[in-house]
């Protein structure tokens, strides 16, 4: 059986991911199935008990997962929230010969293709400016909070892309744009497989 492919987005807050990924898992030609972030923050009170996207757990829990190199991809953000993607998650997904989607930490095209080099790395990314107002706009964050996540938008725009297969812009009332170029990237590099 032919083994399945990573596809990782990746992108600064209020970038348009969420939008993208619910586009691609509805297009039944590239049999995704998504994984859930691992992640240390709190419960919102509108997150569903099982949540789709998320897996939480205690910060001790997470470093341990860490230490033991579990994780395909992980970072740990100021606040007390981490994030990452389990190798072992990943793997369920592959090794049936499905694509796994995979939401992604910022600045990591280059630790996926490490470890998965035939991983299809996408980094997503919006003005910092746009990615403030939205940021402002869902009222989810605490000052502090905006502050970091707009000044990571920054620097992942200004940073090293060299790990992503594909670099693209979410310009504000281009969603669908952006949809249907990466759509056409995944179609391409899938290839074959697809067909």
């Amino acid at each position: 059986m032919k083994r399945g492919r990573l596809i990782a987005i990746e992108g600064s807050s209020a970038s348009g991911k969420s939008s993208l990924i619910e586009a691609l898992l509805a297009d039944p030609l590239f049999d995704l199935k998504p994984l859930k972030r691992v992640t240390t923050r709190e419960r919102r009170p509108k997150d569903p008990k099982e949540d789709q996207d998320y897996r939480f757990i205690a910060m001790a829990e997470f470093r341990q997962l860490a230490a033991d190199s579990a994780f395909i991809e992980y970072r740990n953000y100021l606040f007390g929230m981490s994030y990452g993607i389990l190798k072992s998650d990943v793997e369920a997904i592959v090794s049936t010969g499905h694509n796994a989607l995979a939401l992604t930490n910022l600045t990591m095209g280059n630790e996926i293709k490490r470890v998965m080099p035939d991983a299809i790395t996408i980094f997503i990314w919006s003005d910092p400016t746009a990615v403030e107002a939205r940021l402002r706009a869902r009222g989810q964050n605490t000052e502090e909070q905006i502050t970091e996540r707009v000044e990571n938008a920054r620097k992942a725009v200004e940073g090293d892309h060299s790990g992503h297969d594909l670099v693209v812009e979410n310009r504000q009332g281009h969603l669908e744009d952006t949809i249907q170029e990466i759509d056409s990237f995944i179609r391409a590099e899938l290839g074959n497989d697809t067909e």
